[in-house]
């Protein structure tokens, strides 16, 4: 199962790029906890996270994201979209 997790709305928080460091250090702990592959890539506005995986092991740590985000952190993230099997974790979007 291949996702993207977009996170927006960062470059409104005070410290912005501290913010999004720690969003960053989040996501990429979650990815090592769950033996999955990872890219980040975007601007000052969002960032997007392309995760590809097994589907219960992507479905299980996007509940885990969930939980270890912290909620007054949380409405940064916008959406999850679901990618086609064959787009390439490697391949931009």
């Amino acid at each position: 199962m291949n996702i993207s997790l977009v996170f927006g709305f960062i470059e409104e928080f005070h410290n912005s790029q501290n913010v999004k460091n720690f969003i960053l250090k989040i996501l990429d702990n979650a990815l090592m906890q769950h033996s999955l592959k990872g890219r980040f890539y975007g601007d000052d506005k969002e960032f997007f996270l392309q995760v590809c995986g097994e589907e219960s092991v992507v479905l299980e740590f996007s509940d885990y994201l969930s939980k270890v985000i912290p909620l007054s952190l949380q409405w940064g993230f916008k959406e999850m979209r679901v990618l086609e099997d064959n787009q390439s974790i490697n391949k931009p979007l």
